[in-house]
């Protein structure tokens, strides 16, 4: 076919870039699409006027260069979406080293989630070899979710250092309790300027072949696997693991930044999509319950997400073979020795019944959130049936995304703001005519709710406000709001004195040796 008869449609264009935007190579789609048009002589092109396309169109996208095109997505984002949070580190040359954003979904997830965050720079993104730093974690659901993405210059403590103190901005200094990563002196430095309450731990990796002192490695290794830290009861690996299968999937090293922003948003699109399948599945599915009569579980059935409470359920059925071993009143404590048949090892729980409080010395509790077979076996003892309130976190529960999240400035962080007016309008639609009902009753009640809505509409005619536009995302403002109560803390953790499992009692070395060694899922 002469040059002079080949032309690519806007049908087939809007084909090549659809194909080309999921990551297909070009190959692949031009083969599809002389399949369709039934031969090459149909199609009309070949796959060199394909490529060509593809080329031409990204040298147009990146007329103003790199950074024009991150300024450019930024702005773009800000514009759909107020609460859209981007910083950018400059050098000496007031050229751009590293930036950080973070969407609102992001803001919000991290708001309810932020507990346990993972950090990992194993990849890169573009033909700069790039670094792509994630934070990501857990949702109440046990899916991963993303709290924020940087592209940075260099893996240097100075590179690290902007990068902590911009995503802790972004999220109103609200700190994690523990971080998982990947790195070692650079990282762990800035860790300890930026952060210094949040735990560290290492990837097991990096404590298997990062260190060539024994006294480290094994410094490390207790890190890893502290007993007291509130790990959500993951492997350190667990959420790296969840996005790099992902990540290395549509990262490539020919990529511009423009590609890059596109795959990665896939990747950010793919995990909402399996939260929102969750959701869908939890209110759709009825947990199947192991035993039917067993109050505790009808209650719990309710209120956790269905991947918690199998999680819980697969303890509780424990209980059925727990027993008492031995009962002690240590002054207003009650100290529950409790075995499990055909097992040595046993495991004290100290309840305390005016606080109404529980520990056990496994400290699954502390570590996960979810309460013990231990202490199961103790508060059927007790006649307790229903799980106490406080002893139910809510980051695993149904309503853990409830409640108004505000972003560092202040605003109300809106996910989708077209919908969030969709919803404002119908919220006031529904009282206006509740109070168009009753005020219709008498002549009275009419006349004072006509005068009130006319004085309403005056004012709010006066303060009217235009929709918001994009803004800059940098904020000065460095306030450090409480945690929300959906987050735990340490002291929220561990409801009694660490002494009481501390080696002078025998009760609890917090040694590894004495941890909990039952083979569990989690």
């Amino acid at each position: 076919m002469l040059s002079s008869q080949r032309n690519i449609t806007d049908v087939q264009a809007h084909e090549i870039d659809l194909a080309d935007d999921v990551g297909i190579m070009q190959k692949s789609t031009f083969n599809l699409m002389t399949r369709q048009a039934g031969g090459r002589d149909g199609i009309g092109y070949n796959i060199l006027d394909a490529k060509n396309y593809l080329r031409s169109k990204r040298q147009k996208s990146m007329v103003y260069g790199e950074a024009g095109c991150l300024m450019r997505y930024f702005q773009e984002q800000l514009s759909k979406n107020p609460s859209f949070y981007h910083a950018s580190q400059m050098d000496m040359d007031e050229q751009i080293t590293n930036v950080f954003w973070a969407d609102a979904r992001m803001l919000i997830d991290y708001e309810y989630f932020g507990d346990v965050v993972s950090l990992d720079t194993t990849y890169c993104t573009n033909r700069d070899n790039r670094p792509l730093a994630m934070f990501s974690g857990f949702n109440h659901h046990r899916e991963a979710v993303i709290f924020g993405a940087s592209l940075l210059y260099d893996e240097t403590s100075a590179s690290f250092n902007w990068l902590f103190e911009t995503f802790l901005e972004a999220h109103k200094h609200n700190r994690p309790l523990i971080v998982f990563t990947d790195q070692d002196q650079a990282m762990a430095k800035a860790l300890n300027e930026v952060m210094l309450d949040t735990f560290h731990g290492l990837y097991f990796k990096r404590c298997m072949y990062g260190f060539e002192d024994e006294t480290q490695f094994e410094e490390a290794w207790a890190r890893c696997y502290m007993n007291n830290a509130f790990t959500l009861g993951m492997r350190s690996t667990q959420l790296s693991e969840s996005v790099n299968s992902s990540i290395k999937n549509c990262m490539k090293p020919n990529l511009n930044i423009e590609q890059f922003f596109k795959n990665f948003e896939q990747v950010v699109e793919e995990k909402r999509y399996n939260k929102l399948k969750c959701d869908f599945e939890a209110c759709q599915k009825l947990p199947r319950l192991r035993l039917e009569n067993s109050p505790m579980l009808q209650q719990l059935s309710n209120i956790y997400t269905p991947s918690i409470f199998d999680l819980f359920q697969k303890e509780f059925l424990l209980f059925d073979a727990a027993y008492i071993k031995h009962k002690e009143e240590i002054g207003s404590l009650c100290e529950y020795v409790v075995g499990l048949i055909n097992h040595d090892r046993e495991w004290r729980v100290i309840y305390d019944p005016n606080m109404k409080l529980i520990c056990c010395s496994c400290r699954r509790f502390e570590m996960i959130g979810l309460i013990c077979c231990h202490c199961v076996k103790v508060f059927d003892v007790l006649d307790v049936k229903l799980l106490p309130e406080n002893y139910i976190l809510k980051r695993w529960t149904r309503k853990a995304r409830t409640g108004v999240v505000h972003d560092y400035i202040g605003n109300e962080v809106e996910e989708d703001p077209k919908l969030q007016i969709t919803e404002r309008y119908r919220r006031l639609r529904l009282m206006l005519i509740r109070l168009a009902n009753e005020a219709s009753i008498h002549q009275s009640t009419f006349s004072l709710g006509h005068d009130s809505i006319s004085d309403l509409q005056k004012k709010m005619l006066e303060h009217k406000m235009p929709l918001p536009t994009s803004s800059s995302a940098l904020s000065t403002s460095h306030a450090c709001p409480e945690r929300t109560p959906n987050h735990l803390s340490f002291t929220e953790m561990v409801p009694f004195d660490q002494t009481m499992f501390s080696a002078d009692r025998t009760y609890f070395s917090g040694d590894a040796s004495n941890a909990d060694n039952r083979d569990r899922d989690y």
